[in-house]
């Protein structure tokens, strides 16, 4: 008897372990769907465009509206090194997707065939050589539900990594709307 009971207990625990992440996909599947919508309006949106401070090179943020409503940021941070690119999917204000780009150049960008040959360094800043690193994020009611990172892996959401890049998500486009509104 107590075999049986127990053996109901998981069979509850791995229904609602199956029924979460059967919930999780549907949510990612509404999520791209509703990226994939906006991304490809982005070009006949209203802009507005803001430089941002603290990137050696120079930085932006757009904003893209329709009818007066924020649909999505994009900020560019640029160095010597290289440049990232953030990308804010919003819905009520709220983030429900991020993209975010690292490039990294092969060399600062300053570093040509010249400043090369004076270190002995046979190879100049090609921007051809440039590499593309990628996190993805997903987050529904203002709680990221899906982080796959750089190297295509999923994050697991019991890291302490992930809890914090929750709220510097958060904090992040908080920020760069307000950056907006002024």
């Amino acid at each position: 008897m107590r075999g049986k009971a127990i053996l109901f207990l998981i069979f509850i625990l791995l229904a609602g372990f199956i029924a979460k992440a059967q919930n999780q996909e549907i949510l990612i599947k509404e999520i791209r769907q509703e990226y994939t919508l906006i991304h490809q309006q982005l070009s006949v949106l209203d802009t507005v465009q803001k430089d941002l401070e603290g990137s050696s090179e120079g930085s932006s943020v757009t904003g893209f509206y329709k009818s007066g409503k924020l649909l999505a940021m994009k900020a560019t941070y640029y160095g010597e090194t290289g440049y990232i690119t953030t990308e804010y999917y919003l819905e009520n204000g709220n983030p429900f997707f991020i993209l975010r780009q690292e490039h990294r150049y092969n060399r600062p960008m300053y570093y040509d065939k010249k400043a090369a040959q004076e270190n002995n360094d046979p190879e100049a800043f090609d921007s051809q050589k440039t590499t593309v690193k990628e996190d993805r994020f997903y987050m529904h009611n203002q709680i990221l539900i899906r982080w796959i990172n750089s190297s295509s892996v999923q994050v697991a959401q019991s890291s302490s990594e992930y809890k914090d890049k929750a709220q510097e998500l958060l904090t992040e486009t908080a920020s760069l709307q307000s950056q907006l509104d002024n």
